[in-house]
């Protein structure tokens, strides 16, 4: 992939998941229930709700 391919949320199915993964992992940071990645349920790869 190209860097930045992110960007392409929306035309490419890889870029929209690895955005929404992204966000969940940051909300699931700002809301406190992430410490070292210990919290993720299922392993950093997961968008799955603690």
């Amino acid at each position: 992939m190209t860097h930045a391919w992110q960007i392409a949320a929306g035309f490419l199915p890889e870029a929209t998941e690895a955005a929404a993964r992204t966000a969940a992992f940051i909300n699931r940071v700002a809301e406190g229930r992430v410490v070292d990645g210990a919290a993720l349920l299922g392993g950093p790869a997961t968008l799955d709700e603690v």
